[in-house]
């Protein structure tokens, strides 16, 4: 099975939901519409109905409602309506990149940002989070903790601004590349990649921790990112990376 989609990397997949066939039709217009691009063969059924079926075939089984008996294939829980959060959350699981397109949304990827200080930056950025995820009432006060205990800047012009605790429900990154370098602390920068760790344990994210870590460091990495400057490219860039 593997093999078979070593190359387009699309899936077979059934969404459970609860009784009924319009839910069904609705759950099933969902799926085809957000992630249509990742599916092969889509069979979408009610839970009473889950036993009939032949799993042969079947990569992943995205459920509503609980499922009692064992099934062969891996079932991963989700909500009816899929907003924001519980979209990537289900792409990652089809697609073929792990947990970066839920660490690193397409959403908070900005290029050519033209801002001219640290504040309007983190301003910017808090702003364009908050539609995407829960945040804190306190969250921009806790990034600013954070940068007067010390500053988030790194000489090689990268700076990494995060609150000063973890807050969040969601593990996210914001990643903006400025038209031209700003001050930051004693620094200048010119790549602003804002994090926020979730307050829940996530066996996904020493991964993520790695290539975060690796990315910073890596000087001829990050002048492709900001040679490249797309968000195919970071991804690419952080595939890379082992």
């Amino acid at each position: 099975m593997e093999k078979r989609y070593a190359d387009t990397r699309k899936r077979n997949i059934i969404p459970v939901c609860a009784t009924g066939r319009g839910t069904a039709k609705l759950l099933e217009h969902q799926y085809r519409q957000k992630f249509g691009q990742w599916i092969n063969e889509l069979i979408c059924i009610d839970a009473t109905n889950l036993k009939y079926q032949n799993f042969e075939n079947i990569d992943l089984i995205f459920t509503t409602v609980p499922i009692l008996e064992p099934v062969p294939v891996p079932v991963i829980e989700t909500g009816f309506i899929l907003d924001t959060n519980e979209a990537m959350r289900i792409e990652s699981s089809i697609d073929g990149n792990s947990s970066l397109k839920r660490f690193f949304p397409k959403d908070l990827f900005f290029k050519e940002l033209k801002l001219n200080t640290q504040k309007e930056i983190i301003s910017f950025l808090i702003d364009k989070a908050s539609k995407i995820y829960k945040l804190p009432d306190n969250f921009e006060e806790l990034i600013w903790k954070r940068e007067e205990s010390f500053s988030t800047a790194f000489a090689n012009g990268v700076a990494l601004p995060h609150p000063y605790s973890q807050c969040t429900e969601d593990t996210f990154t914001s990643v903006a590349l400025l038209d031209k370098p700003v001050v930051w602390g004693d620094k200048k920068v010119q790549i602003v990649i804002m994090i926020s760790l979730s307050k829940k344990e996530d066996p996904e994210i020493s991964d993520y921790y790695i290539k975060l870590s690796k990315l910073l460091v890596n000087d001829s990495l990050l002048k492709r990112l900001s040679k490249e400057a797309t968000y195919e490219s970071l991804m690419n860039i952080l595939n890379q990376i082992k």
